[in-house]
């Protein structure tokens, strides 16, 4: 059998019209500190603008090597260091958006910023071999 893992995350940004999210075609992780890069070429990330979806962005990874960070301590993050989109904790519901590893920045603030609400899905397809 094959097994094939892809996670969606969808993510409300507090206080705007804004949904901003990514795509990761494997398995998300708890690695210890320091974290590791998984690499990939498939994932990519998005801005909706709900008032105006002209204002939306997809952004494809151009760095595929820092694709995803797996760490234990942030929820899910897309690219290099501070990150393209970056879940802060799992509890707190801070997130930051920068163009590191992907093509094009999602959202125009570079500080934190308070999410309302997430959600991360996990789909399995699993097909005989």
């Amino acid at each position: 059998m094959t097994r094939k893992v892809q996670i969606p995350t969808i993510c409300k940004i507090k206080d705007t019209n804004e949904i901003i999210g990514g795509f990761n075609p494997m398995d998300w992780y708890s690695a210890p500190a320091p974290g590791t890069y998984s690499k990939t070429r498939r994932s990519f990330i998005f801005s909706l603008n709900l008032k105006d979806l002209n204002k939306s962005v997809f952004s494809k990874v151009i760095d595929d090597k820092h694709a995803i960070f797996q760490h234990r301590d942030f929820g899910p993050s897309f690219g290099l260091n501070k990150g393209d989109l970056k879940l802060y904790s799992m509890n707190n519901k801070l997130c930051s958006c920068s163009k590191v590893s992907y093509e094009k920045k999602i959202r125009k603030v570079i500080t934190e910023f308070a999410l309302e609400e997430y959600e991360v899905w996990k789909v399995v397809t699993v097909a005989a071999s």
